[in-house]
């Protein structure tokens, strides 16, 4: 009688299932980082759209809001120290009587903290920010009719890259300066701002964004 050579083994040995086991669960834990990796790069992308649209948007308003205005009539005048400001006071040319310009009633654009924020470096509205305040256009400022808007949320209370230390840390040029701050050089104002949002995958992200535009003495 003969034996059968080359018989198919029937079924698959322990060791053989063990090493299947492990690469299906390298495979499985790969794709799983994978994926991760890759939502957390989209929440970062769409995090950083968001911020720039809303930067644009805010900016292209105060833009529209201080071109007719005059450092003449721009408090406070000295805006071309170290420091910048993150309150400004102005008035926008309401009419021409003969050579002179008259006025219109004061506004203000300021930075302001977040309802329910202290400036205590606490994060006292529960939001995941901490002392984050809001970019506030004031019209009639001071007077019965005043009218209060809201230009953005989410300002970051210092500039992206400072610290309130007393030294220009991110190199633009102005110390300790607020996440929104106006700074004077000559004819020139340069606005500058940082928004931030935070996400549980991603954490806080910052963005900035300037830009100037050259007033009437």
């Amino acid at each position: 009688m003969k034996t059968p050579r080359n018989r198919s083994r029937a079924g698959f040995s322990i060791a053989e299932v063990l090493i299947s086991v492990t690469i299906a669960a390298i495979l499985a834990t790969s794709a799983t980082m994978v994926a991760a990796q890759s939502y957390v790069a989209y929440k970062t992308t769409n995090l950083n759209s968001t911020l720039e649209a809303n930067l644009r948007r805010s900016l292209e308003r105060v833009v529209r809001e201080l071109m007719s205005t005059s450092f003449d009539v721009l408090t406070p005048p000295d805006l071309d120290d170290d420091f910048g400001a993150d309150d400004i006071v102005f008035q926008e040319a309401a009419a021409i009587d003969g050579d002179a310009i008259v006025w219109g009633n004061a506004r203000r654009l300021a930075f302001e903290y977040e309802d329910g924020e202290l400036d205590d470096g606490v994060d006292n509205n529960n939001n995941g920010l901490v002392d984050e305040g809001m970019l506030v256009l004031t019209r009639n400022d001071g007077l019965a009719a005043e009218q209060r808007i809201v230009i953005c949320h989410h300002v970051s209370e210092l500039l992206e890259g400072e610290l309130d230390n007393g030294d220009d840390d991110n190199g633009n040029g102005v110390i300790d300066e607020a996440g929104f701050n106006i700074h004077r050089d000559g004819d020139v104002l340069t606005i500058r701002l940082t928004l931030e949002q935070v996400s549980e995958q991603v954490g806080t992200v910052q963005r900035t964004l300037g830009t100037s535009i050259r007033l009437r003495n």
